[in-house]
């Protein structure tokens, strides 16, 4: 037992001292590292594909006038961003409501050569009032909730935040026709 308890030891030794050797070298690559990688990045910009549904009660869907231009936007935007380390408290309300149309923010959605889905949001949360069928919405500035894989992670980048939030998006999408 004392000889398997030396090696973990010594690789959690190890490890630490390798953290340490590399947060002195940070570099974007590193802090970019747990948002997406550099090379699916640039697959997303050359084969991707990226619509947007919008934070209206029907939830429309668009998509971009030009993919290539959006597509550059985005991934300039996600390779900048980090990983964002706050906390996100619970809502105090345990209440569950459901509504009748879509209240929440416009959500971007990336869909990778291999057809996988990245949904990329603002970062919120809705206060209800008690008792009553209204509340307030409450956006953690600059915060984005990015979902890939069914794993959620959550990243900071003020541009894409308020690209999306403001729906600073709307000049270069057009209403999706099937």
């Amino acid at each position: 037992m004392g000889k398997y308890r030396r090696r973990i030891l010594c690789g959690i030794f190890i490890l630490l001292m390798a953290a340490g050797f590399a947060a002195g070298y940070a570099s974007i690559s590193i802090v970019n590292a747990g948002v997406i990688s550099d090379s699916e990045l640039k697959n997303i910009e050359a084969r991707g594909k990226v619509c947007l549904s919008d934070s209206s009660p029907a939830s429309l869907l668009w998509e971009p006038k030009n993919q290539k231009a959006t597509l550059t936007k985005v991934t300039s935007w996600i390779r900048l961003a980090k990983l964002y380390r706050g906390s996100i408290p619970n809502p105090k309300s345990s209440e569950i409501v459901a509504f009748a149309a879509y209240i929440g923010p416009c959500t971007l959605c990336i869909y990778t050569s291999e057809n996988r889905l990245i949904k990329i949001e603002p970062a919120y949360y809705l206060e209800l009032n008690a008792g009553k069928w209204s509340g307030k919405v409450h956006y953690f500035t600059d915060v984005l909730v990015l979902e890939q894989d069914g794993r959620i992670k959550y990243i900071q980048s003020g541009e894409l935040f308020n690209w999306l939030k403001n729906n600073e998006w709307e000049e270069e999408f057009k209403a999706y026709v099937e």
